[in-house]
């Protein structure tokens, strides 16, 4: 018996080794994976980002994605200390549009015409890709992602539990400030952690929104502002919204619509990703609508409402392919699909993507009207000028929390906005 086995076992082997030679011989050589290192941030806290570069490594399985994740609130400032250590990142979510002349200013972004031209990417399905070019050579140095628009979005059990009509489209400011204070009273009756509305204290935000036109850093007159910051002090006059200095003690997130004790609250279109989302967990237990956000004057439509996340790909990277393959992905019409059904409006439009978010959103009750007219970008202030940002939105905040008056707030914008522009004059 062993004499027997022998020979045929030599025989098993002497196939296998055959087979696995005429594999090497004649099969594919070995597939080479691509590693991309990509910046972003709330990674963890959303499934919509998932979602896309999960679809898109199954589709590329030459190409691995490693996530770099910071919180919103930190993510700048990591970004900055990564690029400054020499840290690898071949792929840049940029956190704000107004943060790219400082990425620009760096040499850090990497032109794309080329790759656009030749993969014939089509500019024109985006919003206004100018904002994105380098305002010196017209090179384009990003596409954009997702787009979005500052919304209303209101509690409906509170609503119907005052007594009191739904918000409408073209509400204006001062019909959201006596329909707060209505909503506050007669909601405190029933739990005295309840408000008419909440605004959280997020001075990008609030300057941007409370505004219908976009704001020119260095012309227009900052009294334009006035009325924005005039309203959110009399609401927390007369008691419909919560003292900002016990929001700015507290931290508080954007989750804090989702307690349930808020009948209005105006933020981004994103967060109606997060509120679907943790209605699935059974963290949101109300019902919850859509508005467009208050207008200053009946018929008089914003105009300042496109709000881009352009993704950038280092100059520096080694694995620029690759880099460009997830870029021309997720901003295109496979990502866009996928963003759409998640309820964030995808920075490509079409009219698949358009079929698939008026879907969406018909299953939420939510009109997709709010979400067709879309403003062009507006062109953040040139890097010289970024500190005015800054400047601007600590008087702001020095003005919501009652250390200045609006009138000494506004002229300390324009003091600031004097200096630096004589510091950038040569």
């Amino acid at each position: 018996m062993r004499k027997r086995l022998a020979p045929i076992g030599m025989l098993i082997l002497a196939t296998i080794g055959l087979m696995v030679w005429m594999q090497q011989a004649n099969g594919p050589a070995l597939q080479t994976v691509h590693t991309i290192r990509v910046a972003l941030w709330d990674y963890d806290a959303v499934d919509y980002d998932r979602k896309v570069i999960e679809q898109f490594e199954t589709g590329h399985p030459d190409i691995q994605v490693e996530i770099i994740s910071s919180p919103p609130a930190y993510y700048n400032d990591s970004l900055e200390a990564m690029l400054d250590s020499g840290e690898r990142v071949d792929v840049i979510f940029v956190n704000q549009l107004s943060q790219l002349p400082a990425l620009i200013a760096d040499d850090i972004a990497l032109p794309l015409d080329e790759w656009i031209e030749r993969d014939k990417v089509a500019l024109d399905e985006y919003p206004d890709i100018s904002v994105l070019e380098d305002p010196d050579t017209g090179e384009v140095l990003a596409l954009p992602y997702r787009k979005d628009k500052f919304v209303l979005y209101y509690n409906k059990d509170l609503f119907d539990a005052a007594g009191m009509a739904y918000p409408t489209h073209q509400m204006t400011w001062e019909a959201f400030r006596q329909t707060a204070a209505e909503l506050t009273t007669r909601l405190k009756k029933l739990d005295q952690n309840n408000w008419g509305a909440y605004f959280l204290k997020k001075e990008m935000h609030l300057f941007y929104f409370l505004q219908s036109q976009p704001f020119r850093w260095d012309s227009d007159d900052f009294s334009l502002i006035r009325p924005g910051l005039s309203l959110l002090l009399a609401m927390q006059e007369d008691g419909s919204i919560p003292a900002f200095t016990r929001a700015a003690m507290a931290q508080d997130s954007q989750r804090l619509f989702e307690q349930g004790n808020y009948a209005m609250f105006v933020h981004g279109s994103w967060y109606m990703n997060f509120l679907a989302m943790d209605e699935e967990k059974g963290i949101v237990n109300f019902d919850w609508g859509v508005a467009e956000r208050p207008v200053w004057s009946a018929g008089e439509p914003n105009q300042n409402d496109a709000w881009v996340t352009p993704v950038i790909i280092h100059r520096d990277t080694p694995e620029a392919e690759a880099a460009w393959a997830f870029v021309k992905y997720i901003c295109g019409e496979k990502g866009a699909k996928i963003l759409a059904g998640e309820l964030i409006l995808p920075a490509l439009q079409s009219q698949q993507t358009d079929d698939i978010l008026r879907t969406r959103l018909e299953e939420r009750g939510i009109s997709q009207e709010i979400f067709t007219n879309f403003s062009d970008p507006v062109a953040p202030p040139p890097y010289e000028q970024q500190a005015l940002i800054d400047a601007v939105y600590n008087q702001y905040s020095r003005a919501l929390l009652s250390l200045d008056t609006v009138d000494q707030s506004i002229h300390a914008m324009e003091e600031a906005r004097q200096r630096i522009l004589q510091q950038e004059s040569p």
